[in-house]
């Protein structure tokens, strides 16, 4: 993590932030954020929403339902040599 002296120095809106929120001041309650004068997506960039998929749901397959060990080799069986990825 940068040092909190480098975040107040080149993001003059963190510089009343505390520094238990210096580093992610979007945990800030709305209360604390009007008390220090910095107000996420007002003064400070709201952070970005994750792209993320995580494991559990890119196995699922169409209709939501989880891809058996057997439906994933009857794939890979169909793809060869059909000279494309599986």
């Amino acid at each position: 993590m940068l040092s909190r002296r480098y975040v107040r120095r080149w993001c003059p809106e963190l510089a009343n932030v505390p520094l238990a929120f210096v580093h992610a001041p979007w945990t800030m309650s709305p209360a604390e954020m009007t008390a220090v004068g910095c107000t996420v997506g007002t003064d400070y960039p709201a952070p970005l929403e994750s792209l993320f998929v995580w494991p559990s749901e890119a196995e699922k397959g169409p209709g939501g339902q989880k891809n058996t060990k057997g439906q994933r080799s009857r794939r890979r069986e169909r793809g060869k040599g059909q000279g494309g990825r599986v």
